[in-house]
């Protein structure tokens, strides 16, 4: 959804501007679709991930960083625990985080009970000392492309993708 409304010619417009960014929901008129933008900008492009573990030297950790959606990571297995561990260089307000999933090697062209994503996500300031800042743990929902915005925003330089499930394709591969 995009902000749209007509000008002072009154040809109808839709702003664009930072699409793939948050922005807020009107809840009064507004003069311009900047007032509804965030402001909020990627912290993730380039930085140092690590994972617990890689499938091959091609579907590594780091590609999760490159902002190519035709790269990821994927893990060697499928199972709860498997981490994904992002330094953004320094401390940052974090706001919210967006998983995206991929279909590598899937199956699964239908959704059913078992087709859902479960996971964690954790933050902290030094990489030793960990906050839970969401939990999906408990959830029976399909998130291909989670996105998530924390209820409170959080000073961190470390945040972790920490796997709990995810259907299990005939690959086996997360």
């Amino acid at each position: 959804m995009f902000p749209a409304g007509f000008n002072a010619d009154n040809e109808m417009f839709a702003s664009t501007r930072f699409g793939d960014f948050p922005h807020r929901l009107p809840t009064r008129r507004w003069q311009s679709p900047d007032e509804l933008f965030t402001g909020w900008m990627l912290l993730s492009y380039k930085k140092k991930v690590t994972a617990s573990s890689v499938l091959n030297d091609i579907l590594r950790a780091d590609k999760v960083a490159d902002e190519n959606p035709r790269t990821f990571w994927v893990a060697a297995r499928n199972r709860p625990g498997e981490t994904l561990t992002m330094d953004l260089g320094r401390a940052f307000e974090v706001r919210a985080v967006q998983v995206n999933f991929t279909e590598y090697q899937s199956d699964i062209f239908a959704s059913d009970s078992t087709v859902y994503t479960q996971f964690r996500i954790l933050t902290s300031p030094d990489g030793r000392n960990w906050s839970v800042a969401a939990d999906l743990t408990g959830e029976k929902r399909d998130r291909p492309c989670a996105y998530l915005e924390l209820r409170q925003p959080r000073r961190a330089r470390y945040v972790r993708y920490e796997h709990a499930y995810c259907a299990v394709a005939a690959s086996g591969h997360f």
